[in-house]
């Protein structure tokens, strides 16, 4: 900006920046695709976690075996590439154990997940 001055806010008359296609231009199913496409990662990384700790602590806390099958669910729509339903799953079964540990404060943590 010449001699320091700060850029100008924009005003009422000027439209917000929406991304390179404003959200009434995109096709539902393109916005879907592309959600799908995000959360492919960050899915298979919190399944993974979820199916390590339940493995490594059911034994020794039975209460956590609700939480199995809806780990299995998450990984049975990840395998089908449905990684928003997928990651949903995963939250819940987050979710579940979270409520778990308010209830029993010696579960182990779940700061790795």
């Amino acid at each position: 900006m010449p001699n320091g001055a700060a850029p100008a806010a924009p005003s009422a008359a000027e439209p917000a920046y929406q991304g390179p296609m404003p959200p009434t231009e995109a096709a539902p199913t393109v916005d879907a695709r592309i959600l799908n496409d995000f959360l492919k990662e960050p899915a298979a990384e919190r399944i993974r976690k979820l199916h390590t700790y339940l493995a490594e602590n059911t034994t020794q806390f039975t209460e956590l075996l609700n939480c199995v099958p809806v780990v299995a669910q998450a990984a049975q729509l990840y395998g089908t590439g449905d990684y928003v339903n997928a990651f949903d799953m995963a939250y819940q079964a987050y979710r579940s154990l979270a409520l778990l540990r308010i209830r029993n404060t010696g579960l182990p943590s779940l700061s790795g997940i």
